[in-house]
């Protein structure tokens, strides 16, 4: 195509002007079209070609491995203490933020992508003492939002659910956990490091129910027409040795904004992926429970 129209503009080029035409302008007007023509094709060129070359994005779900979480020497070194004010009373239930807790509750700890969304939820189940919303598993001390989302903490968006036992127990909220955000997206797909899928245990009872329900999921997954290419990318990791609050106005977010701009906090509604469990096998979960914490 270009040998063609360099070839094109050379003949124009030599072409004698016709003698018989009062216009000596002729053959200039005909090679400046046909340099037109020359760049217009190498336009069309580059975008033919860009469209068939891989795109240097990394948002596609199979495209990982290029985001990588901060090594210790690399991150923010952090502070002594907190930049900002946290409300020790619970927007919704009215209870304590801070510990110490009553000696009836046990904690989970969880991170489910936004936490603006997941804590919307987790608030409306039965036993809920308290929720908190912070960042953990990194290395910055006393991180602010800021600083997470520069990607140089190490932090993960998480949730702390205090919750009373006797009413919901841990494996119910693995459940929510499981059905209530979508666990096959990388931090690639996020294009960050701190929207990760993780359950952070607080003692080897938690571990051992954690596991049985995380494989059960990936053995759904597999049976799953629709996901059984996907990989799953939660972690169960020991319950780091610091969790910092969010600041206060990330606490209960949704509930004390969902007046201003219903539309756009109905984006952050946490999703799952469409799998549930069985019924036998939550019944099986609960009895596991009850057995290791007999243990």
């Amino acid at each position: 195509f270009f040998t063609h129209l360099i070839m094109s503009t050379k003949t124009v080029s030599r072409t004698k002007p016709n003698t018989n035409n009062a216009n000596p302008n002729h053959s200039y007007e005909r090679l400046v079209k046909a340099v037109g023509l020359m760049v217009t094709g190498f336009i069309a060129y580059r975008l033919i070609k860009n469209l068939n070359e891989p795109q240097s994005s990394i948002s596609s779900k199979h495209k990982h491995g290029k985001i990588k979480i901060i090594s210790r020497q690399e991150s923010i070194p952090g502070r002594e203490w907190r930049l900002y004010y946290v409300n020790p009373k619970h927007f919704v239930t009215g209870n304590r933020m801070f510990p110490p807790f009553p000696s009836h509750l046990q904690l989970a700890l969880f991170g489910m992508d936004c936490f603006w969304g997941i804590e919307k939820l987790a608030v409306k189940l039965s036993g809920i003492y308290s929720t908190n919303v912070g960042y953990a598993d990194g290395y910055t001390h006393n991180p602010t939002y800021q600083e997470l989302k520069s990607d140089k903490t190490g932090h993960n968006e998480v949730i702390r659910i205090i919750f009373d036992p006797k009413i919901i127990s841990y494996s119910q909220l693995l459940i929510f956990f499981f059905e209530n955000h979508d666990m096959t997206l990388s931090m690639d797909d996020h294009q960050d490091t701190y929207h990760r899928s993780a359950i952070y245990c607080y003692n080897k009872q938690q571990k051992e129910i954690a596991n049985k329900c995380l494989n059960e999921f990936r053995y759904l997954c597999k049976n799953n027409q629709r996901l059984k290419n996907e990989t799953i990318y939660t972690e169960i990791k020991n319950v780091p040795r610091k969790f910092y609050y969010a600041e206060d106005f990330h606490q209960c977010y949704i509930y004390k904004n969902m007046h201003k701009n219903p539309d756009k906090l109905d984006e952050c509604t946490a999703l799952g992926i469409g799998i549930k469990f069985s019924e036998e096998f939550i019944n099986e979960l609960n009895t596991m429970e009850r057995n290791v914490n007999e243990e």
